[in-house]
């Protein structure tokens, strides 16, 4: 699990399907407490939106 709140397995289980697509607005740190993660490793794809400059780096900086 890779969300603080279980979010991650929620959709997982929800939607039960490899190469979906998310939106995740305030997406806050690409890898710590990141409610999409897990679903990027099952071949997911989307956009991941923060405001916070600091975070925005972070992601632009961030190895895929």
């Amino acid at each position: 699990m890779f969300s603080q709140a279980g979010q991650d397995l929620f959709v997982k289980t929800l939607l039960p399907i490899n190469n979906g697509t998310f939106l995740d607005i305030g997406a806050y740190h690409p890898e710590e407490g990141n409610n999409t993660l897990l679903l990027e490793n099952l071949g997911w794809k989307g956009i991941s939106i923060d405001l916070d400059a600091s975070i925005v780096d972070k992601w632009k900086t961030r190895s895929t």
